[in-house]
């Protein structure tokens, strides 16, 4: 009795959760102001007592940006 009861409600929660997702378009592409990327990344190490971080980013497969 319980069984279809959690059959609906994982099926209203997968729709909820597929819904919710944004896709970005592959053709659009962003230009990444790295300095301000590199003063985040500072203040962030700082904010949170870390004595090293690693960053990367990915476009379409290739990396774009990358620092340790």
């Amino acid at each position: 009795m319980k069984k279809p009861y959690l059959i609906l409600l994982l099926a209203i929660i997968s729709i909820l959760f597929s819904s919710t997702f944004v896709y970005a378009s592959p053709t659009i592409s962003y230009i990444i102001d790295t300095n301000a990327l590199d003063d985040v990344m500072v203040s962030q190490m700082a904010k949170h007592g870390l004595p090293g971080v690693a960053l990367a980013v990915i476009e379409n497969g290739e990396v774009i940006y990358q620092k340790g």
